[in-house]
């Protein structure tokens, strides 16, 4: 038996710590494993969280990237398929996807393939209309060659979830995948696997940060909408820090943010980090703002560390990691105010958060379940 996952890039995302976690959970399963990077290793890729994984980059240039990209793949199908009878594809994000839809279709039929489903269908689907009017929205459909596109596009896509099949990552995002496509019959979803111990021992040593901080690690974008977080911040009037760790194209606005309101003593952006697990494991909580996750890592990283978690209850994540034992935990999306109240609560120790039971998503235990998807039915399996 050997696993083949399938990455688009590294570049410190949530799909490549799937990955990394997966992959160490099929080593302790004794499954051979590889990940295979299609666009390389990006200039904000750090690899010191993966320095115990198989990775192959695969460097694709000119104008027939994906071509490339098939080429490689079949050619590894190939050689793989004399050696193991069983051979399994896990494909993250879009360019993977495109690449096993070209695949010829015998050479697609030594291998058993599946799609992950890292967000919610209906919210990636609702950031097309971002900050369109009305009228705008509708003559956007209106639009023939672009809703063609569209179309085009989308039954490329559903064809590939009805052949190939998909996984989603945890059981909200599985129920939102359904509304999008009922007509799935080879769907089922798996929780996200974290490596306990390996982030546990990569936590260890000596403090990066002195005192008691509040953290927030993601990627500086809209959909995490830092400036929520820094309103709340703001208006809560806590003396404890805040450490920003990540990167993005909304750096400068939220820098400009914490300048306009003489925040630069009490926030600290400290980019991205090559290994985030310190900070993580001796912060006070993580802090999340986002306007929607799939199954948020770095919320089941803090947990692995017993650091507690605050974050907005936004589709689809954080309320299935905290809902059931630390609905505390979580605040109405947009909320600022209360937001704000629970900061101040956290610092005073008027409010303790509890630490959720995550031992399900332990990697070699996901890693099993992927193995009985890849290979047989699941019990989640629509």
């Amino acid at each position: 038996m050997y696993i083949i996952q399938l990455l688009d890039q590294l570049a410190g995302g949530g799909a490549e710590t799937v990955g990394f976690n997966l992959s160490r959970g099929l080593s302790l399963v004794g499954v051979k494993n590889e990940l295979i990077v299609f666009h390389g290793f990006s200039t904000d890729c750090r690899t010191v969280c993966a320095d115990d994984i198989t990775i192959s980059s695969v460097s694709l240039s000119g104008q027939c990237v994906l071509d490339d990209g098939v080429a490689y793949l079949d050619q590894k199908i190939r050689e793989l398929s004399l050696e193991h009878e069983r051979i399994g594809i896990i494909c993250h994000l879009e360019f993977s996807e495109q690449v096993v839809h070209q695949l010829n279709s015998k050479i697609a039929s030594l291998c058993s393939i599946k799609i992950v489903i890292h967000t919610p269908i209906s919210r990636t689907r609702a950031e097309l209309f971002k900050g369109l009017s009305l009228r705008q929205r509708l003559a956007f459909w209106r639009c023939i060659k672009i809703q063609k596109k569209i179309q085009t596009k989308r039954n490329r896509t559903l064809s590939n979830f009805k052949k190939f099949g998909v996984i989603c990552v945890g059981e909200h995002v599985y129920k939102d995948f359904l509304l999008y496509a009922k007509s799935i019959d080879k769907c089922s979803y798996v929780r996200n696997p974290v490596s306990i111990e390996f982030v546990r021992q990569k936590s260890e040593g000596s403090k990066l940060y002195h005192g008691v901080y509040f953290v927030h690690v993601a990627r500086f974008c809209r959909q995490k909408q830092h400036l929520d977080l820094l309103k709340a911040y703001l208006l809560s009037q806590v003396a404890t820090p805040l450490l920003l760790l990540g990167d993005g194209p909304m750096r400068p606005v939220v820098e400009k943010f914490i300048s306009r309101h003489k925040l630069t003593d009490k926030v600290k952006i400290l980019g991205f980090v090559d290994n985030p697990y310190p900070y993580l494991g001796n912060a006070r909580a993580l802090l999340l703002t986002s306007k929607f996750e799939g199954y948020p890592m770095c919320i089941l990283e803090s947990l692995a560390l017993g650091t507690p978690v605050l974050s907005y209850d936004c589709p689809t994540g954080p309320s299935e990691l905290l809902g059931k034992e630390s609905p505390q935990s979580l605040i109405r999306l947009g909320d600022i105010n209360e937001f704000a109240l629970r900061l101040r609560e956290i610092e005073s120790g008027l409010l303790r958060l509890p630490i959720p039971d995550i031992s399900q998503n332990n990697s070699k235990f996901v890693a099993e379940q992927y193995l009985d998807i890849l290979f047989s039915r699941s019990r989640h399996e629509n």
